[in-house]
């Protein structure tokens, strides 16, 4: 989770801020909000440059608490969730004289090639409503035709927590200089 509250960062700044009046708490209010973004378009970024994943599912799986009046600090989380193998670039293989029983390729890693699970299969997901077409992936247990096991991939919480101290720098920097260009432009 990154936590992104500038009053903390400047000694002194709730007094300087004060006497700007119903003015400063916006300034300081967008200026979070420019941090915030800006830090999690730098996650996005990071996350997809290592891990095969669309823009738009990253993107969702971070969500955003932007700053109020109330409360100058704004907030990125990330799901403490796995992720099933096929949200990455999952495909069917090909068994003999072109049956589906070749298995399942999967590339998880952008770095790394594709990886071969031949005795993975697609299943319709449950709870990803009739016809949508989402699909998991899963391998058998037991060799029963009932007993299977769903793959799971890093999560983003993973990944996230990787970058987390860089994102966290970046927000920071980013909402500092705002806040910084707006006094400037405000005291002008």
């Amino acid at each position: 989770m990154i936590r992104v509250g500038l009053l903390s960062e400047f000694r002194g700044a709730e007094r300087k801020l004060s006497r700007l009046g119903a003015q400063g708490p916006r300034l300081v209010r967008e200026s979070v909000h420019d941090g915030i973004r800006a830090a999690r378009t730098y996650a996005d970024r990071r996350i997809r440059s290592e891990l095969n994943l669309r823009k738009d599912y990253v993107m969702g799986k971070l969500p955003v608490k932007f700053a109020s009046d109330s409360d100058l600090t704004g907030l990125i989380r990330s799901e403490r969730r796995g992720l099933l193998l096929s949200r990455f670039d999952a495909r069917q293989l090909k068994g003999r004289k072109g049956s589906r029983g070749g298995g399942v390729s999967v590339r998880v890693h952008k770095s790394q090639g594709r990886i071969k699970l031949r005795h993975a299969f697609f299943f319709p997901l449950k709870h990803g409503g009739e016809g949508t077409g989402q699909y998991g992936l899963a391998e058998r247990r037991d060799g029963s035709k009932r007993s299977f096991k769903a793959l799971y991939g890093p999560s983003g919480s993973q990944a996230f927590g990787k970058i987390l101290p860089d994102a966290a720098a970046e927000a920071v920097k980013v909402a500092s200089q705002r806040l910084i260009g707006k006094l400037q432009r405000f005291a002008r």
